[in-house]
């Protein structure tokens, strides 16, 4: 099955185990990539709106640092499909890069 998404199109394919990174990953195996991709446009939104939020001089003192904690956690779950992206995209070669795709969305 082909996907576009902003002008990319590619297809939804259930990776075989060895297109899927290492032992570090917990990334199930069958995770679409339409869904990899959606997961990544909506963890880089997300670190955006927490980023402005820090940024924006609305938080009381007390809760600062657990808004900071919450934009790390954002990042580390963002890297972490960002790793599976890439190990998907050099064995599919239909997906955008990883700048092609985020670039996508601005």
């Amino acid at each position: 099955m082909r996907y576009n998404y902003h002008g990319f199109s590619f297809d939804q394919r259930v990776p075989t185990s060895s297109s899927i990174p290492t032992s570090e990953s917990v990334m199930p195996e069958n995770i679409s990539n339409n869904a990899l991709i959606l997961a990544l446009l909506s963890l880089n939104g997300e670190i955006a709106i927490q980023n402005d939020y820090l940024e924006s001089g609305e938080i009381p003192e007390e809760e600062v640092e657990n808004e900071q904690e919450v934009l790390e956690d954002l990042e580390q779950a963002f890297m972490e499909f960002v790793d599976v992206y890439k190990a998907r995209a050099r064995n599919d070669q239909s997906l955008p890069s990883l700048e092609e795709l985020l670039a996508g969305e601005e």
